[in-house]
């Protein structure tokens, strides 16, 4: 019993001395390196920031917006940490780091809505953070300007909502009237919200309502108000995304070539998104065994569900994750839309909340496995993409009139 104590305690002080490693990398870059990767889209951001403040408008009238209005976004952030210090890219660069902490707190509020384990917490925290591979997904998430932090922190706070009225079989009001202001107010940046979370929130409610019906088991008074809840997020989003300054997708129907899209541009992004591009074999094999992990757990899913036995809230959190991306997929390659791995941004979290579900039921010899390739792939990581930055020449020496490597120009 105590052997078994001692080795719980390593493993969970190791996992958190893996948070803070990741969460002081993550500082450091963005307070001390943020222009390694200060090209124009970042760039924009900053600026955005500082022309909030200055102007005192939370949408600039001199502001012109292409794929989203920032209503909670870094940029707004960054207005507050600019009218502090005026400095533009430090103040986004402490947005990225607050965004980066509540990122963080949101899977905390859902590992505990979901009643997980100690250690199951503190491993899915680490997971967030360690297993993005790339990084352009970084980007979206924790570095230099976090444009899709917003989504996540959203989606962590929704599926706690619906796991844990799941869980204890019963309303909780407040946090519903918070997931309808989240999801007008995400509503409001643009469609985004319904692709990635309410579309999917929506779709496995139904799916989950008709396998209610096919174990022929009566829906209880949580269960209508969970269908109801779903209905009126996407609803309570869609609204927002009627207001003027809301941006829209302009796009068409692609059904003739959907599925040559699929096969040929979509999914070889999603591959992307997930790393296998940039991982190097090593990497590839441990994002393989990752993969194969979320794979079992479908499977495992469509198997007890096909023998009517009891499928887990946390599990029905777990497939709204899983339906994510893929319903993004489908969406991009049956229509106009021009595919891009940043739009699959879910999938380091769909891995990430694999690996707990699967530990809550596995082997001690799949646990081992699983825990290799997260140790490897961390470590691949670090030395691959934070260490080089950490370790770049910064500032960054003038070449020709402007900075090397940042895409800032000094001003004559």
């Amino acid at each position: 019993m105590n052997r078994f104590k001692s080795k719980e305690t390593f493993f969970l002080l190791s996992l958190s001395a893996g948070i803070l490693l990741y969460t002081i990398l993550i500082f450091i870059i963005n307070l001390t390196r943020f222009h390694y990767q200060l090209n124009a889209d970042i760039a924009s951001d900053v600026i955005l920031g500082e022309l909030i403040w200055n102007s005192k408008q939370l949408i600039p009238d001199t502001w012109y917006m292409s794929t989203e209005a920032r209503i909670i976004s870094n940029s707004n952030i960054s207005a507050f940490f600019f009218g502090i210090t005026k400095n533009m890219t430090l103040a986004m660069g402490l947005a990225c780091c607050l965004m980066t902490l509540l990122i963080v707190g949101s899977v905390l509020y859902f590992c505990k809505a979901a009643d997980f384990q100690k250690s199951h917490t503190t491993l899915m925290i680490f997971l967030c953070l360690a297993i993005p591979c790339t990084l352009n997904i970084l980007e979206l998430l924790y570095l230099f300007a976090g444009y899709y932090a917003e989504h996540i922190i959203i989606l962590f706070i929704t599926l706690a909502v619906y796991v844990k009225i799941m869980r204890i079989e019963n309303i909780i009001w407040p946090p519903l009237l918070v997931t309808f202001l989240l999801a007008f107010v995400l509503g409001l940046q643009g469609v985004r919200g319904i692709l990635v979370i309410y579309g999917p929130l929506l779709g496995i409610e139904v799916i989950r309502n008709i396998y209610l019906s096919f174990c022929h088991q009566k829906r209880q008074r949580h269960d209508i108000a969970l269908t109801l809840w779903a209905v009126l997020e996407l609803t309570v989003s869609f609204i927002g995304t009627c207001f003027p300054f809301s941006v829209g997708q302009s796009l068409s129907r692609n059904i003739r070539k959907g599925a040559y899209k699929l096969v040929t541009i979509v999914l070889p992004d999603m591959r992307n998104a997930a790393g296998f591009t940039d991982s190097g074999l090593a990497g590839r094999i441990c994002l393989l065994a990752l993969s194969l992990t979320a794979l079992y757990l479908v499977l495992n899913i469509l198997h007890r569900m096909w023998k009517k036995e009891n499928i887990k809230p946390i599990e029905w959190a777990w497939l709204t994750v899983c339906a994510s991306p893929f319903i993004t997929a489908l969406a991009v390659a049956f229509t106009t839309v021009e595919s891009t791995p940043r739009y699959y941004f879910v999938l380091p979290f769909l891995m990430a909340l694999s690996v707990p579900l699967l530990w809550q039921s596995c082997s001690m010899k799949l646990k081992s496995v699983t825990l290799s390739a997260i140790v490897i792939l961390s470590i691949l990581n670090i030395t691959r993409i934070y260490f080089p930055i950490v370790c770049s020449d910064y500032p960054p020496s003038p070449i020709g009139g402007r900075i090397s490597g940042s895409g800032i120009f000094k001003r004559k």
